[in-house]
């Protein structure tokens, strides 16, 4: 069980063990694809997928705190995004060489080659 405070926000080591559970959920692409551009076009499938499986695994008063744990999964893919394109793509390196050595933390076929347009249409590879 984890416990909310008063603001519907995690206040305990249970909500810790959720934190860190969003991290590794955001990491999967079946359930959180970085092809997507922003959180607020996510899916609703995959939206539901995300809920479900939270729903699964951790026991809280969902109606209080589905707005800190929707915004903390949030904030988690962010920074999941953001660590990938800054491990993946550096300016001196092109089409080809990126192509050769796609990112190994990432799923899906599919999100390569949209982290690869990404990072060439942002001026990040000739």
């Amino acid at each position: 069980m984890v416990e909310l405070n008063r603001d519907g926000q995690g206040s305990d080591n249970g909500s810790n063990l959720l934190v860190r559970f969003l991290g590794k959920l955001c990491q999967k692409s079946i359930f959180c694809p970085i092809s997507v551009e922003r959180w607020d076009r996510m899916p609703d499938a995959k939206m539901h997928l995300q809920w479900q499986l939270i729903e699964e695994n951790f026991e809280f008063d969902y109606v209080a705190g589905i707005k800190w744990v929707m915004h903390t999964l949030c904030e988690r893919w962010r920074a999941y995004k953001y660590k990938v394109r800054c491990d993946c793509f550096y300016p001196n390196k092109n089409k080809e060489e990126l192509l050769a050595n796609p990112p190994e933390n990432v799923d899906s076929t599919e999100d390569k080659m949209k982290l690869l347009l990404y990072g060439l249409a942002v001026g990040l590879g000739s």
